[in-house]
């Protein structure tokens, strides 16, 4: 798994182009802009019920709960989120701001998500390549909508989630997309491929595939190209994630790629470049160093600092 200071954003251009994209919770459509601009695909599917969130439709939040949520909610939705004015004039900003895009088969899907992943509209329209999962950020919602969408993606496609941190404003929120994540890593075999070190951190995981020219591997290979840090992390510490490791070392060599994900590409050239990475001495010498060696380096330069201060 790779830990980057780059954004969303700053990867989408790493996505192949002309690929099947579905986005569950839309809200107006920003970042749907985002991603055709950045990687023209031939499809994009648009789901979200735009419609009041009641205290029904959530039926895991107790009555103090979802009345936090409202009051977290109104400034963000512009307007109270059960009514049904409020994501109206929602929808009418989406349906601008994607305006115009008359390349890309755009549809919009108007139902909640567990309903277009259940009652085979989703099927209807699949098999897709990435799946953009942005709606519900409780734990139960995040895990049932990767669940659902899980059989919509084709072998070697993304799900890519956002809000996938442990911070003050996931607790503020009660969000969960980072424990869901792990869950669905343990349960559904998904495979983290990076995060990005950022407030509103993004998550991609891969659906394994043996196949060399399957979405998930042409964007992990597209990601050497960017000009931005990434640190390997062993997948089993995407649960421990905090956004707490620096960037900022001074040279750049290439890109760490964990041993695990670069097996299946079967490429000498990258297999070559994961193991100059394992002869890294100490992360001020390069970037992207192993992440045990960061922290082997930073223990050293401790224990340095406390002996300098035990001899004053």
């Amino acid at each position: 798994m790779l830990l980057t200071n780059a954004t969303r954003r700053q990867l989408y251009p790493c996505l192949p182009r002309e690929l099947r994209i579905v986005e569950l919770g839309v809200l107006r459509g920003d970042n749907a802009r985002r991603i055709i601009e950045a990687c023209a695909p031939s499809a994009l599917v648009l789901v979200d019920a735009w419609a009041p969130i009641r205290h029904s439709d959530l039926p895991h939040l107790d009555a103090r709960e979802y009345e936090h949520l409202r009051d977290v909610g109104r400034p963000y939705f512009g307007g109270e989120i059960d009514d049904p004015a409020t994501h109206e004039r929602i929808f009418e900003t989406c349906k601008r701001n994607l305006a115009g895009f008359d390349s890309v088969e755009l549809e919009f899907v108007r139902m909640p998500t567990r309903e277009f992943l259940t009652s085979g509209a989703g099927a209807a329209r699949a098999p897709f390549d990435v799946a953009y999962v942005d709606a519900n950020h409780q734990y139960e919602g995040v895990l049932s909508d990767i669940h659902g969408v899980l059989p919509l993606v084709r072998e070697g496609g993304l799900v890519w989630l956002n809000d996938a941190s442990i911070n003050a404003r996931a607790f503020e929120q009660r969000m969960g997309v980072l424990q869901a994540a792990v869950t669905a890593v343990k349960l559904f075999g998904l495979v983290p491929l990076v995060v990005t070190n950022d407030l509103n951190a993004d998550l991609v995981l891969w659906r394994p595939s043996p196949q060399r020219d399957c979405a998930g591997l042409r964007f992990l290979a597209a990601l050497e190209q960017l000009d931005h840090d990434f640190y390997e992390l062993p997948s089993d510490a995407l649960g421990a994630y905090n956004q707490r490791i620096p960037f900022g070392f001074r040279e750049r060599l290439v890109t760490s790629l964990c041993t695990e994900r670069a097996r299946p590409l079967e490429s000498a050239e990258l297999a070559a470049q994961v193991e100059l990475e394992r002869d890294a001495l100490t992360p001020q010498r390069r970037r992207n160093v192993p992440a045990r060696k960061i922290a082997l380096a930073q223990f050293v330069a401790s224990t340095r600092g406390l002996w300098r201060s035990l001899v004053r």
